[in-house]
């Protein structure tokens, strides 16, 4: 949803230039940081702020509508949270719109709490997000497991001493093969389906 949702963005802002090239440029910023960006390559009319309001909305009604939870995740959600397995959110989407995502895919009392990457003024090419929400679950990241679905988050995640499950994601199918090669656990990626069993 992530690449869409800036492709039409861009696309409603009049920009007809090569967008995957743009989205290479922005695909590890915060949404700040990106709206800053589009501002001064394309001289974008607006604030940091009023632009970053504008992607916000478009983002909302996407997540409230067209998001799916991905296939074997509530059920493996359900198998954690029998074991009494702490977890948390920690997303570079700002913690109101992940809340929207969360709430419509029914899976919002899962989890503890939510932490942004705009909470913590980082993006996920540092381990900042991820160190402070295993801090704030009373863990080391040696006792905690990182889902992820990006390249770089995964390999920062690992890095940093936590242990990682690349998610694979069609929208960045490109990185399956790199997760691999950097020693991470990828799921299935023909069903792109959270094998329960493999995780415990």
């Amino acid at each position: 949803h992530w690449k869409n949702i800036e492709r039409e963005f861009l696309i409603k802002k009049g920009i007809d230039v090569d967008v995957d090239e743009v989205l290479k440029e922005i695909q590890h910023m915060t949404i700040p940081a990106a709206m800053e960006y589009f501002i001064g390559r394309f001289g974008f009319e607006g604030t940091v702020e009023t632009l970053t309001d504008e992607f916000n909305a478009l983002m909302a009604h996407h997540y409230q509508t067209d998001v799916e939870i991905k296939p074997g995740a509530k059920a493996y959600l359900d198998r954690l949270r029998a074991k009494g397995v702490k977890m948390c959110i920690a997303s570079a989407t700002s913690t109101p719109l992940v809340n929207i995502a969360l709430e419509h895919m029914d899976v919002t009392d899962y989890f503890d709490f939510v932490l942004s990457c705009v909470d913590v003024n980082s993006s996920k090419d540092k381990p900042v997000v991820f160190l402070e929400a295993a801090r704030r679950l009373g863990a080391t990241p040696e006792e905690t497991g990182v889902f992820e679905d990006s390249l770089v988050a995964s390999t920062t995640a690992k890095k940093a001493g936590f242990d990682v499950v690349g998610i694979y994601d069609k929208y960045s199918a490109e990185a399956a093969k790199y997760l691999e090669k950097a020693g991470i656990a990828i799921t299935d990626k023909e069903r792109a389906e959270i094998q329960v069993a493999e995780y415990d």
